[in-house]
């Protein structure tokens, strides 16, 4: 993987004409001298805009460039206003494939978007006469980083990056922007000399987007392991969620025949069949009995009514009698039930509802006490007042016990509350699940109470239906029975094969799980590999080595190191602190020129390339500046790319680059200039 800029253009059309400038770059140093104002910036910005990655710089969507890119350009005294203008550029990946991108900054034709990157597949810039496909993106807006259309996901891909899914907030995941990593590898001057640690674009809210940056930047073991963890955390609680949707749909299936499910884990296992096992439990509205043994008892009484004629009415008219009154006594019976019942139901219901609110307040008051320990923490005071011997609402003094006591109980710490709470929450949170059941259990009790009400009601016409019949009338009272107990059988046995398939997928779900507790417990300790030490620590040894070459002076250089948390350069472990604006410049030449030379002794995902606008700022001496280009001209033995543009004294950068190889372009006037008419 990797990127290096080939060709620069930056046009302006005018009512007087046409303005622009070519800039050709090469491997190796590179330097661009310029005097101030002349529009070194501009170019350096310019190459930032036309991979569309100013949003490294902050969240507005303007250009990142100068009126002589967007308003007007300046002759002499004059002002010409911008009509139309682009930036186009050459860019090149590892595998030498060339790409051109176009991008409009001002036009004339309102359908001419900023948001529209026009690519060439292929080296328009340098070889114009070769026939290119064209194809166009948008860029700077929503799912440009994800999308087939977007065009940081085609950039992505022809750099060579496969961007990881990393946590943001509000619990969602997203790639890790090319905006968050190109500040590893372009300086611009008005930012992004300030320190090391204000160059990332915060208002991504990527989580730790710093050290996942350098993570990646590095392609440390670290990340990879990470991003394993988190993926795994989220199939984890997504799992959580689907065997919670599936027990509630086993449930419903249930609920219809008044029967209920116990033993299905609240939370999933990783074996299945659990213990004690599951078992589908019927009632009567009194008592409770499993489905299997209900099935069988309903299968046995009907093989006996089956294997005798169905009697006629003269037959069983005296037993008709006698069961209608037993019926009716039966029917008596379950109204008084269904009444208690209801009263037993509405009690439950409450009480579930009580143990509900008092959840509530616990989680509330567990919430203000953390609080309160954070602020105590701190250094802060915390005013219980109940605790101070003031009553909380009227605040007057008061006893808090009504027996005077001998020795005095010192109230409870904050630690020792928010414990204290813990506890409670999870005792009332047992409690609350245990009601949930007595209430589910109640409701199912009161649903077949009233099934059995109608089924007696049906009885009872059909007793009197058989009473009122000729004698050779079949009695319809035993065709009633067999009705209803086939019915019976039937709907138990429907109920007992489709909470089968659930079972099955309880299965399926717990072997999942099994994988992902695995899967998290080998990942439970993440921290570097040999790998990721070696390659730190040879950061960490070039980093040192430039700073002694930059005459780095704030405090010793021996305290100074890469943390192996933040990734960032520490002094004694800590944050750098404060040093001299011009060592602060020293500490970022050396810390992103030695991920450069990390580039070429690891396999990493840097791109192999630099981009400085005026790097020597804050009277950084010469000598300094000097070590720097020496060493950024390394790069060219590995075919690297490191772009300085700088407004340096001319006589004395000269007198630099003398003998440091490089590619050196001078523009002693303005950059943006003419382009004459074609004749």
């Amino acid at each position: 993987m990797g990127l290096r800029i080939r060709r620069l253009l930056m046009a302006v059309t005018t009512a007087k004409g046409r303005f622009g400038a070519t800039i050709p770059f090469e491997d190796g140093l590179n330097v661009l001298w310029a005097p101030n104002t002349s529009g070194k910036s501009t170019a350096m910005m310019s190459i930032l805009y036309a991979l569309g990655l100013e949003g490294m710089l902050g969240p507005s969507h303007q250009p990142p460039l100068p009126d002589a890119m967007r308003t007007h350009v300046m002759t002499g005294t004059s002002e010409i206003p911008v009509v139309e203008s682009f930036v186009r550029m050459e860019i090149e990946n590892s595998k030498g494939e060339r790409i051109t991108v176009q991008r409009q900054v001002e036009s004339s034709n309102p359908k001419d978007s900023r948001q529209l990157v026009r690519v060439l597949l292929g080296p328009y810039m340098t070889k114009p006469d070769g026939q290119y496909e064209r194809r166009d993106f948008y860029v700077r807006t929503g799912r440009a980083a994800t999308d087939p259309s977007g065009f940081h996901r085609f950039l992505a891909e022809f750099i060579g990056y496969i961007l990881p899914q990393i946590p943001a907030a509000d619990n969602e995941t997203v790639p890790l922007y090319l905006e968050c990593l190109f500040p590893f590898f372009f300086v611009d001057q008005m930012t992004g000399w300030r320190d090391i640690k204000a160059r990332m674009p915060t208002y991504l809210r990527i989580m730790e987007m710093g050290k996942r940056s350098a993570e990646y930047v590095l392609s440390l073991d670290i990340l990879r392991r990470a991003i394993d963890k988190q993926e795994n955390e989220r199939k984890q609680a997504q799992l959580k969620e689907k065997w919670t949707t599936t027990a509630s749909k086993a449930k419903a299936v249930t609920a219809a025949s008044h029967v209920i499910v116990r033993g299905i884990p609240e939370d999933p296992t990783a074996t299945w069949p659990p213990t004690p096992p599951l078992e589908l439990l019927i009632t009567d509205g009194t008592n409770w009995k499993s489905v299997r043994d209900s099935i069988k008892s309903l299968q046995t009484r009907l093989k006996e009514i089956d294997e005798k004629e169905i009697p006629r009415a003269e037959q069983v008219a005296q037993s008709a009698i006698e069961d209608l009154q037993r019926t009716e006594e039966e029917l008596s019976r379950l109204t008084s039930r269904l009444e208690a019942l209801t009263r037993d139901l509405m009690a439950e219901r409450a009480h579930r509802d009580s143990v509900f609110k008092r959840l509530q307040a616990l989680a509330e008051d567990y919430r203000k006490y953390q609080d309160a320990k954070k602020v105590e923490d701190r250094g802060g005071n915390i005013p219980i007042e109940l605790a101070s011997g003031n009553c909380p609402t009227c605040h007057q003094p008061i006893k808090d016990v009504l027996l005077e006591q001998e020795h005095a109980s010192p109230p409870m710490t904050l630690e020792e509350n928010i414990l204290f709470i813990r506890d409670q929450i999870a005792t009332f949170r047992d409690m609350y699940e245990d009601t949930k059941g007595v209430v589910e259990a109640k409701e199912r009790q009161l649903d077949a109470i009233r099934q059995k009400i109608y089924d007696t009601n049906s009885t009872m016409r059909s007793l009197k239906h058989t009473l009122h019949s000729g004698g050779e009338v079949p009695s319809a009272a035993a065709i009633q029975e067999r009705l209803l107990l086939e019915q019976s059988a039937i709907s138990l046995q429907n109920v007992s094969d489709n909470f089968a398939e659930f079972d099955t997928v309880f299965e399926n779900l717990a072997n999942e799980w099994a994988e992902i507790q695995s899967r998290l417990k080998s990942l439970a300790k993440i921290g570097l590999t040999d790998m990721d030490e070696m390659k730190i620590a040879y950061l960490q040894t070039m980093f040192v080595q430039q700073l002694e070459e930059y005459q780095f002076s704030s405090f010793p250089i021996d305290q100074m190191s890469i943390s192996r948390e933040s990734y960032r350069p520490a002094r004694n472990d800590f944050d750098v602190g404060l040093t001299s604006a011009s060592d602060t410049i020293r500490i970022i030449w050396a810390y992103l020129i030695g991920m450069l030379e990390a580039d070429r002794k690891f396999q990493t995902n840097h791109l192999g390339m630099l981009v400085f606008d005026e790097p020597r700022q804050q009277g950084t001496k010469k000598l300094s500046f000097d070590a720097l280009l020496k060493r950024a001209s390394k790069c060219a033995e590995s075919k690297q790319q490191v772009i300085v543009a700088t407004s340096e004294d001319k006589e004395t950068l000269d007198s630099i680059i003398r003998d440091i190889p490089c590619h050196y372009l001078q523009y002693p006037g303005k950059i943006l200039t003419p382009i004459p008419k074609k004749t």
